[in-house]
């Protein structure tokens, strides 16, 4: 998929949009790079891209993030964040009387309590 990013059209939004990808990840700081220890294993990752369209089908934004392969970013998904959170913005929702189309937590992931090292390629 890297490859028919990189010999689209749309090679510099993807590009941009992949940037702010890793930028954002190293700003939460949440890797090392590091030799392999001996006697570990390490999972491999791939880059996903989805376009996101509006209502009438234009391009509202290019969505770019790193996977770790054998977790299917379009298939799997697991809340992180915790129940206090999202309880709170549904009651400010209904105390306020907003309409809620929509919420995403971005790199919500990152949050998640892991309490062993993964190896990444």
């Amino acid at each position: 998929m890297y490859q028919q990013v990189i010999n689209s059209i749309d090679t510099g939004n993807w590009l941009n949009f992949t940037k702010l990808e890793i930028d954002e990840l190293e700003l939460q700081n949440i890797w090392n790079l590091v030799e392999l220890p001996f006697n570990r294993i390490y999972l491999r990752g791939k880059w996903v891209y989805k376009i996101k369209p509006d209502i009438n089908n234009n391009i509202t934004k290019y969505k770019s993030r790193w996977v770790v392969k054998g977790f299917d970013y379009l298939e799997t998904f697991s809340a992180t964040c915790r129940p206090e959170s999202y309880r709170l913005i549904f009651i400010l929702v209904m105390f306020y009387k907003w309409k809620l189309l929509q919420y995403d937590v971005k790199n919500a992931f990152l949050y998640a309590k892991i309490d062993v090292d993964i190896y990444v390629e």
